[in-house]
């Protein structure tokens, strides 16, 4: 009884001495929540993509104008079959280029945003070492599933194992 309380003073006396943990806990917590909110809307807006066309597709709805089946064609054309070599006898095609720097855009954006502490000192360690390490571990179950080759993403947004591999 008394090494707990103890402890819980110890604790609270850790506190506040330093109140900017209570902070940086609370966003090492939030931001890789916020990270796996955006990106369920990208798949989200993958996925309303994917289903608009197949419905489209199956009841055979006349197509647009043939200017817009044209700006189509050549925006299709740039970002799938336009390669972009890298390391020896590799390349990867313009879409997935894109896809994968917003990618890492936006983890170094969640990564790095709000990173300085009460003093004003920037950038504190404090802040962005554990963080890293939660955006890190919370990326775990993107990778498993995107991994296996029949996964819940390729069935909602269309884009193939092989595809989505590559990302």
């Amino acid at each position: 009884m008394a090494s707990s309380t103890a402890s819980a003073n110890a604790s609270n006396v850790m506190a506040a001495a330093n109140p900017d943990k209570t902070i940086s806990k609370y966003r090492n917590h939030q931001y890789p929540v916020e990270l796996w909110w955006t990106l369920a809307a990208f798949i989200g807006l993958l996925t309303v993509i994917h289903w608009t066309t197949v419905v489209i597709r199956l009841t055979r709805i006349k197509k647009g104008p043939s200017s817009v089946r044209a700006g189509l064609h050549f925006v299709r054309a740039a970002a799938f079959r336009v390669q972009i070599p890298y390391g020896v006898g590799h390349s990867i095609n313009v879409a997935e280029f894109l896809a994968a720097c917003a990618y890492i855009v936006t983890i170094f954006t969640w990564q790095f945003i709000n990173t300085t502490d009460l003093k004003g000192n920037r950038f504190t360690l404090r802040y962005w070492t554990n963080r890293a390490g939660h955006i890190a571990a919370a990326q775990f179950p993107l990778l498993i599933g995107l991994g296996m080759k029949n996964n819940f993403i390729s069935l909602l947004t269309g884009v193939s194992y092989e595809k989505a591999r590559r990302l």
